[in-house]
């Protein structure tokens, strides 16, 4: 999973960082420029992608490995170590760790001096 995210993630970074760059002085009162979502789209449409075509390779259909999600969500304890993978799996396309990985990014571009 890390391997879907990075391999996708520091193309984006890259090519977003001046973008970016500018979320790294926003206050959390401040609105998101329309741009930040349009590549959190891009991201989620390259990920579910990416991921689709990793599930299939292993011989499984991506409704089976749905299925299979939410039997984990509904059936092991809070502290299992297939549920954390789920929820860590859900949280890599929420919005907000989105922003928060594309600021770190940022952050660490324009603190090398690049």
């Amino acid at each position: 999973l890390l391997a879907l995210v990075v391999t996708w993630g520091v193309p984006v970074s890259r090519r977003h960082v001046d973008l970016f760059a500018s979320a790294l002085t926003m206050s959390a009162d401040d609105e998101h420029r329309l741009e930040y979502y349009d590549v959190y789209r891009e991201y989620l449409d390259e990920f579910e992608k990416k991921i689709h075509t990793f599930i299939e390779r292993t011989g499984h259909s991506v409704d089976e490995f749905q299925t299979a999600c939410q039997k984990v969500l509904e059936e092991e304890g809070e502290f299992s170590p297939k549920r954390f993978f789920v929820e860590a799996l859900l949280a890599t396309t929420e919005y907000p760790i989105f922003l928060s990985l594309m600021k770190g990014e940022a952050r660490k571009y324009v603190s090398s001096g690049k």
